[in-house]
């Protein structure tokens, strides 16, 4: 039986399943053909599949072979390399999704680790960094991933630590929030602060003064959803404490949850991360510093500040979780 071969990763609890796909294997299933939002559905479910909150195809990656470099602290050797590749997004209710941040990174480690660019580096460089040049439904996305080292009591020198940096667009001030939705944003959390925002994706960011707990993620998000016809992200933002700002001053930490259009709630959400901490810092609600830590039930990431390019960057971690073998079989694939 004719198999796909994937890898599951996650950022911050954010999973995708991966397949990387030469262009001629791409155009060979799609032939078949391979109704992809249909095999998102089924191999994306966390019951029957193998669950995940998106499927991701990688199409005709192209690698230059890595240099050695210094590092800039401490002078250490690392291998630097570049790569280019097509993104296609399915959600896991088998849309497709234009962009998503925790996805572009997910994407970068998979790419990363099937060079395994450490393996060349045991006993040498300290850091392996590549660098990778993102098309998406959205336009180009430029991805910086990072894998930093340690020496073990043995001697032996082992990978740990899969960073990445997302480069995002000017957060666009759109699409329009309509008078009825506004009203009952308003039956809930009163003239809170609101507002939408596209990075390539559009997002709805509202703020409240705590934390919502899953089930009234998942009722308001579907509610507040619905008025836009192409759907939308929903985010939840509140200010977190911080113990090292004096009491009434905003600090640098946001807390979000998450309502993805085509997955539901999720436990993180790269592109809202963006947007949302964009929004808090015009709204007061956290500092203007460099950046900020939007933390999320997956874990945190930052938001760093736009610099002269006037674009935001998402940090986050990044790990690999499995190596799957799924069998091609169904009524989404003809024979």
């Amino acid at each position: 039986m004719e198999t796909l071969q994937l890898t599951k990763h996650h950022g911050l609890g954010n999973d995708f399943l991966i397949a990387l796909l030469s262009g001629k294997e791409k155009a060979a299933f799609d032939a078949r053909p391979l109704r992809w939002s249909d095999l998102a559905k089924e191999i994306c479910n966390r019951r029957t599949g193998v669950g995940a909150d998106g499927l991701l195809l990688g199409i005709d990656a192209s690698f230059s072979e890595p240099t050695s470099s210094e590092s800039a602290v401490g002078g250490d050797p690392f291998l630097h390399g570049k790569a280019r590749v097509q993104m296609v997004l399915y959600n896991s209710d088998g849309s497709r999704a234009e962009v998503s941040g925790n996805g572009s990174a997910c994407l970068a480690n998979a790419l990363a680790r099937s060079r395994d660019p450490w393996a060349q580096a045991i006993g040498q460089p300290q850091v392996a960094h590549l660098d990778i040049a993102v098309e998406t439904d959205a336009g180009p996305r430029t991805v910086s991933w990072r894998h930093a080292f340690y020496e073990t009591d043995d001697g032996l020198i082992q990978p740990h630590d899969e960073n990445v940096d997302v480069d995002m667009p000017i957060v666009v001030p759109e699409p329009d929030i309509v008078p009825a939705l506004n009203d009952l944003i308003t039956q809930r959390f009163g003239e809170s602060p609101r507002a939408t925002g596209d990075v390539g994706n559009p997002h709805l960011v509202i703020a409240t003064s705590h934390r919502l707990d899953e089930a009234d993620v998942r009722e308001l998000g579907s509610q507040y959803q619905a008025y836009f016809s192409d759907g939308i992200n929903v985010e939840f933002v509140w200010p977190l404490v911080d113990e090292c700002h004096a009491e009434g001053t905003p600090s640098s930490s946001l807390g979000m949850r998450v309502f993805e259009r085509g997955a539901g709630v999720t436990d993180a959400c790269g592109t809202g991360a963006v947007v949302a901490a964009i929004r808090a810092r015009e709204w007061g609600l956290v500092r203007h510093d460099a950046w900020t830590e939007v933390i999320m039930p997956g874990g945190s990431a930052t938001v760093a500040q736009a610099g002269l390019t006037g674009h935001p960057q998402l940090q986050l971690f990044v790990e690999h979780v499995a190596d799957i073998e799924w069998p091609l079989r169904g009524p989404w694939l003809d024979a």
